[in-house]
C-alpha cells in the first residue's frame, strides 16, 4: 500500500468479501502470479471527514501503557497527519514527497480543533481512559488560534495527557498553558549534540542555544 490506506483497505475488504478482483485498487501494488499491478497512489483523504477510530474489537489490555513507572489506561488521539519538517530518518517527508509527486497534494494536514475535542470526548465515553496520548509527531506545529482553541476545549476534559513536539514550537507561555490544561509529559528529540551533523545529515536545523533555551523554559514550568 502506497501512502494512506483507509480507502484502499476498505475497498480491498469489499472486493475480497464479494469475491472480486482487487488488482486495480488505487494505492495498492498487487502481485498476481508473475505480474505486479502497480496502481496509482490514491487521493489523500480529508482527515476531517474520517470517522473516529474504533477500538472496540481490541482486548482491554491494549489500552494500558507505561508512564513514569505506572500503567495507565490510555487512548490515542490524532490531531494532524504528517509533519512540516524534513528529518531524513522519518517517514513523513517520504510520504509528503510521494503525495506531491503523484498528485500535487499536501501530506501535512491538521484536524480542526473542534473535531479533536469531539474525538476525545467520544473515546472517553466509549473506553473511560485515565490518560490521553496525542500521536501527532509535532503536536505544537499549530497556529496560536488553534492552540488557544485547544487549551480552552481541553480544560473541560480534565485528563492528563502526553504530547510529542520540537524545540522550534516551544515557548514558556505555551508550556505553562499546556500544563494548566493537564499536560503530564512532553517528548522531545535532540537526536545529536553537533549542530552541523544535525543540519547536514539529519536536516534538523535548530541551534544548541535554542535547545538550551527551551529546556530552561521546561524547567521553569516544572516540566524538566
Amino acid at each position: 500500500c502506497l501512502g494512506e490506506g483507509e480507502t484502499a483497505l476498505l475497498e480491498l475488504c469489499d472486493r475480497v468479501y464479494g469475491n472480486q478482483s482487487f488488482n486495480d485498487i488505487q494505492g495498492l501494488w498487487v502481485k498476481d502470479g508473475k505480474t505486479v499491478h502497480k496502481n496509482k497512489v490514491a487521493k489523500l483523504h480529508d482527515i476531517n471527514e474520517l470517522p473516529f477510530l474504533d477500538f472496540s474489537i481490541f482486548d482491554e489490555d491494549m489500552f494500558y501503557r507505561p508512564m513514569q513507572g505506572k500503567l495507565y489506561k490510555m487512548v490515542s488521539i490524532e490531531t494532524a497527519r504528517g509533519c512540516p519538517y524534513q528529518c531524513t530518518y522519518c517517514t513523513s517527508p517520504q510520504l509528503k514527497n510521494l503525495s506531491l509527486a503523484k498528485r500535487g497534494e499536501s501530506y501535512y494536514r491538521n484536524i480542526k480543533i473542534e473535531k479533536v475535542i469531539e474525538q476525545i470526548n467520544y473515546q472517553i465515553k466509549q473506553h473511560s481512559p485515565e490518560f490521553i496520548f496525542f500521536t501527532t509527531e509535532t503536536f505544537l506545529a499549530m497556529s496560536d488560534k488553534d492552540f488557544d482553541l485547544f487549551i480552552e476545549g481541553y480544560k473541560k476534559i480534565g485528563l492528563p495527557f502526553w504530547i510529542q513536539t520540537r524545540f522550534e514550537t516551544i515557548t514558556e507561555d505555551r508550556i505553562r498553558k499546556l500544563k494548566e490544561a493537564g499536560m503530564f509529559w512532553l517528548t522531545l528529540g535532540v537526536e545529536h549534540g553537533d549542530e552541523q551533523f544535525r543540519k547536514n545529515i539529519l536536516k534538523r536545523t535548530y541551534s544548541n542555544d535554542l535547545a538550551v533555551k527551551c529546556i530552561k523554559a521546561l524547567k521553569n514550568c516544572d516540566m524538566g
